[in-house]
């Protein structure tokens, strides 16, 4: 509960950019963590306690080392105070490990961004995780071949994505899920071959909302986006 920008995380509570941790409160930019609290910028760690930049400990408290009994004798009381008492604290050990450039683990070809996981040939892409060969995205994961995405999942071959998921081959697409070889559709679901349409579901060759056969679709669709590409909206070329 009370968890933004976390992945593949388990009876947790106000977490913040966090994967893959396991019964854990209060973390900030931590990876693979098992019964910790307050801590921010570790990897690796179980039963930590109000601590910053460790990589694969255990038993420590602001930063010290303890013996198991130690730790489990403090936290308890610990755990008793308040928790803005606690987070004061972590503040000033957070305040003596200054921040990197960017925060990412497992990237490959994707230097520029913040807070990518397991990405590979991406460029500025901002909390995205598991996606590649894509570009400026913003919280949004498994994308293939996908540019100018935000909040969205599982976009692939498509251009210009606003809360979506299980797009492909699609641009200017708003609202939607299952999106095939499409554009310009908002409010839709599982909708193929279709241009310009609002709140269709379960269709195919539509355009402006009216049911066309396939040949009367492509009649109408071929030229205008032809026209569409041909003609200069200030929205660039787009090449994979």
């Amino acid at each position: 509960m009370d968890m933004e920008f976390t992945y593949e995380t388990e009876k947790s509570y106000e977490c913040v950019d966090t994967f893959q941790c396991f019964n854990c409160t209060y973390l900030e930019n931590c990876e693979n963590m098992t019964d910790s609290d307050f801590s921010a910028l570790c990897k690796g760690c179980h039963d930590v306690f109000g601590c910053v930049k460790l990589e694969n400990k255990a038993f420590c408290i602001f930063n010290r080392q303890f013996t198991e009994g130690e730790y489990r004798e403090k936290v308890k009381y610990l755990k008793s105070l308040p928790a803005e008492k606690i987070l004061s604290e972590l503040a000033k050990i957070k305040s003596q490990h200054p921040l990197t450039q960017t925060i990412g683990r497992e990237n490959e070809n994707s230097t520029y961004g913040n807070y990518m996981f397991k990405c590979r040939n991406c460029y500025l892409c901002f909390d995205s995780e598991n996606s590649e060969d894509s570009g400026y995205i913003y919280d949004s994961g498994k994308n293939k071949k996908a540019y100018d995405i935000s909040q969205c999942g599982e976009i692939e071959i498509s251009y210009q994505v606003l809360d979506s998921g299980l797009i492909f081959n699609s641009s200017y697409i708003v609202f939607s899920k299952n999106i095939q070889d499409s554009r310009y559709i908002f409010d839709s679901v599982d909708v193929k071959n279709s241009m310009g349409c609002v709140g269709l579901t379960h269709k195919e060759y539509c355009f402006l909302n009216r049911q066309l056969t396939k040949e009367e679709y492509e009649k109408i669709t071929e030229p205008l986006i032809a026209e569409l590409n041909s003609k200069d909206y200030n929205w660039g070329t787009l090449a994979y």
